[in-house]
């Protein structure tokens, strides 16, 4: 018996130890979450329009490798929208149109519409005509904390800079890194896939 007491400090110790190393990383996550959840309460409204740019990179680490793409879109509420690509030439005129769970996919180019199946793995899937640079799941408009766990990897004079990895193991992206100031619009999204390429 006494031989197992002996044993018992420096079990609490370690118990200790694991407790500490854990606690920073568990309120750093808290934290992160809570900017993410604060950001995206300001940006919400009944409905919007923006003009977004996207530079879509085939080869991380090859900078001059890359699409330039931009796209007008509207918004009403969180499950109605309509997008716009205005450039490049390869996908001008393509549109999207999302309604509650169901969307549609108009192809500029031959003047044909699509319906897209509302199933997880369908919207997993590259939009043909695209160049494989977008699939279905990145224009449905789905939120962050939905899709990402996130950590704050740096704070920064104008906010902080996010890193957020994919819950789900067949996710488009495995993570992605944001660069978020004091709750407002992100500076910067950078989306990252096995596949090398990002945004």
């Amino acid at each position: 018996m006494k031989l197992r007491d002996s044993y018992l400090p420096a079990a609490l110790a370690l118990q200790m130890a694991l407790f500490l190393t854990a606690a920073p990383s568990i309120y750093a996550a808290d934290e992160a979450l809570d900017i993410i959840r604060k950001m995206e309460e300001k940006n919400a409204s009944d409905s919007s329009r923006m003009k977004m740019s996207m530079i879509v990179y085939l080869d991380a680490q090859d900078a001059k490798n890359h699409r330039d793409v931009k796209i007008l879109a509207y918004g009403q509420g969180d499950d109605n929208s309509y997008m716009v690509f205005l450039a490049p030439k390869t996908i001008k005129g393509l549109k999207l149109l999302s309604k509650g769970g169901d969307q549609w996919i108009y192809f500029a180019s031959t003047g044909r519409r699509r319906k897209i199946a509302s199933s997880s793995a369908s919207k997993k899937k590259s939009v043909k005509g695209v160049g494989g640079d977008f699939s279905y799941e990145d224009m449905s408009g789905s939120e962050w904390e939905e899709k990402y766990d996130f950590r704050i990897l740096e704070t920064r004079k104008d906010g902080w800079l996010l890193e957020g990895t994919a819950k789900e193991s067949d996710s488009v992206y495995s993570r992605i890194v944001v660069h978020a100031a004091e709750f407002d619009v992100p500076i910067e999204s950078k989306y990252f896939n096995p596949a090398r390429f990002y945004k």
